[in-house]
């Protein structure tokens, strides 16, 4: 959705930290920013904390420790 709305296709509806780097340079500009939610970031619910697989504690690891 991006690449549509940098080459004036029209409008698209997306979080900020995947357009912030367009909206910077002016490529992009932000409509209904007073009407755009507030996203507090993104969450993982998982039903216990006893045997999880290794891949799923290597996911919420690196989920864990990256950068904002």
């Amino acid at each position: 959705m991006v690449d549509p709305a940098l080459h004036g296709y029209g409008i698209a509806y997306l979080p900020e930290d995947l357009v912030a780097r367009h909206v910077a340079t002016g490529e992009l500009v932000l409509v209904l920013d007073n009407w755009a939610p507030a996203f507090a970031g993104y969450y993982i619910y998982y039903p216990s904390r006893r045997q999880t697989l290794p891949a799923f504690k290597v996911i919420i690891d690196a989920l864990r420790h990256a950068e904002a």
